[in-house]
């Protein structure tokens, strides 16, 4: 199995220090993943945009992951023509334990808060 990514706000993570659940799952959610660099970017442009502030990439070893992981498509669907149209995205249903975290990284963004590819 592939490595994916998540991409959480900086201090969220060091908010986690030590323990073993570094992301906990949302009730009745899931915990967006995406498989390369150059998708991340799209997805943080869409999601974190608008946000300010420092964030990290976990690579994750998907196969740590187990049955909680799902390949899915994304709800609603992107529009014809988008860089995220006809994909399937990891999509967690547990915790992000740290074991599962292979390393973590800045994400790159430029002055105008665009997320670049990291």
């Amino acid at each position: 199995m592939p490595e994916i990514l998540h991409l959480m706000r900086a201090s969220d993570y060091a908010s986690a220090g030590g323990q073993p659940v570094v992301v906990a799952c949302p009730p009745g959610g899931f915990i967006h993943c995406t498989q390369d660099a150059g998708l991340l970017r799209h997805v943080a442009d869409l999601a974190f945009g608008a946000e300010p502030g420092e964030f990290v990439v976990l690579v994750v070893e998907a196969a740590r992951l187990g049955e909680a992981l799902r390949w899915e498509a994304p709800d609603p669907p992107p529009p014809a023509g988008s860089p995220l149209a006809g994909r399937l995205f990891p999509h967690l249903y547990g915790p992000l334990r740290r074991e599962a975290i292979l390393a973590v990284r800045p994400a790159r963004r430029a002055p105008d808060g665009d997320f670049l590819e990291t």
